[in-house]
């Protein structure tokens, strides 16, 4: 009974899943459709930038679609009166909650791999063929572009063109006592066989009375940025893997930089599958509750009211984290905390 329970919801959910799925892509398609026809950018392109979002969207969207599931897979067991049933037989609420949960935990190693695997691999395709069949330029992280540490030194880029190569460098070495030494631009850096090449360099060494100029065709240099480091800058925070995010976290950190916008992202991967198993539990008492004889209709419009709450608070405290620098675990995780509750809170009436 147990395993009957879990492949009605994991049906119904996969069913929702692709449903929603196949509109988000639909939708991305025809916004995609406006770039067609600049540089190289075709039909093709436009298709293979869309499908690429899939896996973004499943990652956003399951924690919805496990609802939406869970609701239209119990509601049929509940409205055929095979749920009545299974509990007339001796089957307990605990034994269906865990039947749910078992569906749950299936679901979340499909959501590990979407997420840590699938999603940034898609992204990255998706960002490399977009910049490069349209000829763009990815702009990084701030309007003054990245900034990193070299040494005693600062390095900043500007933009990063298509192939990891990049544009407008600056290079500030300074003493041990914190005064400018030298100031260098780079029109352009790439990395080859292990170290960065700089090209039409213009250095200005500075001393107390006099500056020194000079111009030079190429400078070799074996540190300027890493280039993991720098992959994962030119890309947003919710789709960098956690170990990805663990990584640019402690980098920002021994930086002196603002480590919050990552850190909201990170325990929004951490709390997500959480979700997850929250909203197919809530299922479980409104189905026997209030939804016990309802149709499907009314169904899916509580499944997606419930749903697009949970995400529109999620993302309310996501930004308040952001805006007035609340605990971001706090912050991310309190709405799974109040929806967990509230589900217990209508099992207990059942009882």
């Amino acid at each position: 009974m147990e395993r009957y329970i879990a492949g009605s919801v994991l049906r119904a959910t996969v069913l929702t899943l692709l449903t929603v799925l196949a509109l988000l892509v639909f939708f991305d398609f025809i916004e995609e459709m406006e770039h067609v026809g600049r540089g190289d950018y075709r039909l093709i392109s436009a298709f293979l930038v869309a499908v690429a979002a899939a896996p973004r969207y499943a990652f956003e969207v399951l924690p919805i679609a496990a609802l939406l599931g869970s609701l239209l897979g119990l509601g049929g067991l509940a409205g055929h009166g095979e749920l009545g049933a299974m509990r007339a037989a001796g089957m307990s609420l605990r034994q269906i909650v865990f039947a749910v949960i078992k569906a749950g935990m299936l679901l979340l190693a499909v959501l590990f791999f979407v997420g840590d695997v699938l999603m940034p691999s898609a992204e990255r395709f998706a960002q490399q063929l977009k910049t490069e069949r349209l000829g763009l330029q990815v702009s990084l992280s701030t309007d003054y572009g990245f900034w990193s540490r070299d040494g005693l030194g600062f390095v900043n880029v500007l933009r990063v063109a298509p192939g990891g190569r990049l544009e407008d460098v600056y290079l500030y070495e300074m003493s041990s006592i914190g005064e400018v030494q030298q100031v260098s631009h780079a029109r352009s850096a790439s990395y080859q066989q292990g170290e960065w090449v700089l090209e039409d360099v213009q250095q200005s060494q500075l001393s107390e009375n006099h500056v020194i100029t000079r111009v030079l065709d190429q400078v070799r240099r074996e540190t300027l940025v890493d280039p993991a480091v720098l992959e994962i800058a030119v890309r947003e925070p919710q789709m960098l893997p956690l170990w990805g995010l663990r990584h640019y976290i402690a980098y920002l950190r021994d930086s002196g930089l603002s480590t919050v916008a990552y850190e909201v992202a990170f325990w929004s991967k951490v709390f997500t599958p959480l979700s997850i198993l929250t909203m197919l539990f809530l299922a479980v008492p409104v189905v026997l509750g209030s939804l016990r004889t309802v149709g499907i209709g009314q169904r899916i419009f509580v499944g997606a009211l419930v749903g697009a709450g949970f995400h529109l608070l999620t993302r309310g405290f996501s930004y308040a984290a952001l805006v007035y620098e609340v605990n971001p675990a706090l912050a991310t995780g309190l709405p799974l905390f109040l929806f967990a509750g509230a589900g217990l809170l209508l099992l207990s009436r059942l009882r």
